[in-house]
Formats: C-alpha cells, structure tokens, sequence
C-alpha cells in the first residue's frame, strides 16, 4: 500500500520478474519466508514477515556506491523524471510513481 493506504500495483517487466526469480532460486532453502524482502527481526515493523521501509537499507546501497546525499525519493523524482523526458504520457508517470495528482 502507499502512503494514502491504498493499494498500488504495478505490472512488472520480464527482466524483473526473471530477478526476482533468480533471487528466489539462490535464496533456496535458506529462506523459508514467502516474501522477496523478508524481516530479519531487527526492523521496525519486522512483525509484519517483510520489510516495509527500505530507508536503512537505501542507505547502505548507497554509502556502498559512494552515493552521498542520496535519498530513496531523489531517485523516485529521478525516475518520474526520466519517463517524461522519454514520452512517457502522465498517465503513466502516474500510475507508476503512485500519485493521484497531475500537479504531483
């Protein structure tokens, strides 16, 4: 769910279904969850089974990319941006970054 608590889906490409197919498939047996991102425990809201932030984990990607000053919404306003210059109808931009609001 976003932020306004309803739900969003967004189909995926083929390339990031066969991803997440090949993470499943390296995960094996040592993961027992039903989840892509399970909780290790340590999160916030672990007892959902999931992750449902990625802020400490952004951060981590990050510092390892040598990333300062990045955060996980530069790169949402990277990507809305990105599909406009490319064509991308509002529409679109929309539906994928979630927002309701053209001026958004």
């Amino acid at each position: 769910t976003v932020k306004q608590r309803r739900t969003h889906r967004v189909t995926l490409q083929a390339a990031a279904v066969a991803l997440l197919r090949r993470m499943r498939e390296e995960a094996g047996e040592k993961s027992k969850s039903v989840f892509v991102f399970p909780s290790d425990g340590r999160h916030r809201h672990s007892e959902a089974g999931h992750l449902t932030t990625i802020k400490k984990f952004a951060a981590k990607v990050f510092k390892a990319a040598g990333l300062r000053d990045v955060r996980p919404y530069d790169l949402r306003k990277a990507f809305a941006s990105r599909l406009v210059a490319s064509g991308a109808d509002l529409r679109t931009v929309m539906s994928l970054t979630g927002h309701t609001q053209v001026a958004t």
